[in-house]
């Protein structure tokens, strides 16, 4: 990979503090101007082999301000390991990627704050954003706010309310949002693929236990567990300060708002690339089995196994289920993959093998078992034209027609529904053609023209 090193400018002294100077006052950007600006991302993971949505909406935002002039840099967590390089530009076009330390899902505050304001410096960004800072805390932005910096913050998935992200409890009921650190590793425990860990959870003096197989023998890598009792308040504080937080779903941003009492979000989804708005290059064989397809994580909140049992149920043999996506819970899949025949697995698919999955289909079904923030593959489904059915999962049916959503864990409302499609196709319509990555860079230039000045600093916290 043909390395790309970041270097401060060669200036005298004088130069130098007044770049830094005008840079610490922040630049003048016109509404759907942000040509030649540099703008800095933040996010948890991103590079080669990072496929999910989060990286998908960094890839589709970060091509249109690049081709618009931008300067684009992305500071990303490695936490698989998946790179080695320090420094190092993208196979495609010429986005920078710095890699940053993580800490573990959960991880408040990340690297030291001086350590993100030396990156800030070296970097000099005209706009600094952040897109999802598990892994990575948010001490990125306590930097920026210490530099008079301003910030702007997309909200991909629910990690902000939620350290295990699915705001959804061990009974299926959904939650508000973090409330106390015993009771999250409670619920994080008792839903963990990990048997000891789940066994430990329905123990009495949980919390020592708990701690102790979570933090001592690193069974659960979720890391800044003894931070978490300060964590509501330091993310109010991150995200009041944001000048403008972005949400990709209705959903998201009504919870957000609900639960942090702030006012400066905005909805604006995902947009996608012009691969995604071109006609099929082929078309599906007349005498080809029907196939009924999901994408996306292999994990029990995706609901796959409903699909599995409505999809055993049906009157029709002549039926495949064609499942693509990354595991994330070996054991569960293991059982999946066994449970039927008529089950094939392509195993994770890059966004290119994306776009011919979903053209192989005749109907995706999305069954998730928690709230989602809107997921992207609904999105790709609408500009392929696929008919699409979902749960009535929050952030799901708020793109759907009622017709088209059945009861959340129920497997027979779920076959009832894809009986019906088998039935009578015409019933079903794909969903509306989601917004193009030009029309949202648009739109987030305009939200970028809009920052207002900083008059305060962010509460000294003891992190």
């Amino acid at each position: 990979m043909h390395l790309k090193m970041l270097s401060s400018p060669n200036h005298n002294l004088l130069q130098k503090f007044d770049l830094y100077t005008n840079w610490l006052k922040g630049p003048t950007i016109m509404a759907n101007n942000c040509k030649n600006k540099r703008i800095l991302f933040f996010t948890m993971q991103y590079g080669p082999g990072y496929t999910q949505g989060t990286e998908r909406y960094i890839r589709n935002i970060t091509s249109g301000l690049r081709d618009i002039g931008c300067d684009i840099i992305i500071a990303a967590g490695d936490p698989e390991k998946k790179t080695t390089n320090i420094y190092s530009s993208e196979l495609a076009g010429k986005t920078t990627l710095i890699k940053i330390p993580t800490k573990g899902w959960g991880a408040l505050d990340g690297a030291p704050v001086d350590y993100y304001k030396k990156l800030l410096r070296e970097v000099q960004p005209d706009i600094i954003h952040m897109v999802n800072p598990a892994h990575i805390g948010v001490n990125a932005l306590i930097a920026a706010r210490a530099l008079q910096l301003p910030y702007f913050i997309t909200v991909t998935d629910f990690w902000w309310l939620c350290p295990k992200h699915t705001l959804t409890l061990s009974d299926g009921r959904f939650c508000s949002g973090f409330r106390k650190s015993t009771e999250c590793l409670k619920c994080i425990a008792s839903t963990h693929s990990n048997k000891i860990i789940k066994k430990i959870s329905t123990r009495t003096g949980f919390n020592v236990l708990a701690q102790g197989a979570i933090l001592g023998n690193n069974l659960l890598k979720f890391g800044g567990i003894t931070k978490w009792p300060k964590r509501n308040r330091l993310l109010h504080q991150i995200l009041s300060n944001a000048q403008k937080v972005i949400c990709l779903s209705k959903t998201g941003k009504s919870r957000l708002e609900n639960f942090f009492r702030i006012n400066n979000t905005t909805y604006l989804p995902t947009g996608l690339s012009s691969d995604w708005f071109l006609p099929p290059t082929a078309k599906k064989s007349i005498d080809s089995c029907i196939r009924i397809g999901f994408l996306g994580a292999i994990a029990p909140h995706k609901g796959v196994h409903l699909l599995v049992e409505a999809m055993s149920q049906l009157a029709y043999k002549d039926v495949v289920l064609s499942v693509a996506g990354r595991v994330h819970d070996k054991d569960y899949a293991n059982l999946l993959f066994k449970s039927s025949t008529n089950i094939e697995y392509l195993g994770e698919v890059d966004e290119k093998s994306t776009i011919s999955f979903l053209d192989s289909l005749d109907l995706l079904v999305i069954p998730s078992t928690s709230p989602e923030n809107q997921p992207q593959v609904l999105l790709e489904a609408g500009a392929r034209g696929i008919p699409t059915i979902s749960s009535n999962s929050p952030g799901c049916a708020e793109l759907l027609e009622a017709k088209l959503t059945f009861p959340m864990n129920d497997s027979n409302s779920l076959t009832h529904l894809i009986q019906k499609f088998l039935d009578n196709p015409s019933y079903f319509t794909p969903p509306e053609k989601p917004l193009s990555v030009a029309e949202v860079t648009a739109k987030t230039c305009n939200i970028y023209s809009a920052r207002k000045p900083i008059f305060s600093t962010i509460s000294k916290i003891n992190l």
